[in-house]
C-alpha cells in the first residue's frame, strides 16, 4: 500500500487543501515582492560623490591602521608547551 491515498476533489479535505496552498502560493508572491522592490531600491541607491568617496576612503583607512591584539594560537596547544619546556630543560 502506498504512503499517501487519493484525496477525493469534492471532499471537505480537497477544499482544505486548495485553501491551503492558494495562501501559501500568495506568501511567496508577496514575498517575492518586497525582495524586488528591496533590489530595486538598492539599485537605484545614490551613489557617493568624489568628496564623500574621499571622506570614506580616509574612515577607512583610519579604521585599518587602529591596534588589533595577536592572535591566540588556535587548536590543540598541549604538545606546544610541552616542546618547549622539554628543549630548555634539556640544553
Amino acid at each position: 500500500m502506498p504512503s499517501y491515498y487519493p484525496i477525493d476533489d469534492a471532499s471537505s479535505e480537497a477544499r482544505r487543501v486548495d485553501d491551503i496552498l492558494r495562501t501559501v502560493h500568495h506568501l511567496v508572491d508577496v514575498h517575492d515582492s518586497e525582495l524586488e522592490m528591496l533590489a530595486a531600491q538598492f539599485a537605484d541607491a545614490d551613489v557617493p560623490d568624489e568628496q564623500e568617496a574621499r571622506y570614506l576612503d580616509q574612515e577607512e583607512a583610519l579604521c585599518g591602521g587602529l591596534h588589533v591584539p595577536a592572535q591566540k594560537p588556535k587548536g590543540c596547544t598541549y604538545g606546544r608547551k610541552g616542546r618547549g619546556r622539554a628543549a630548555r630543560e634539556g640544553r
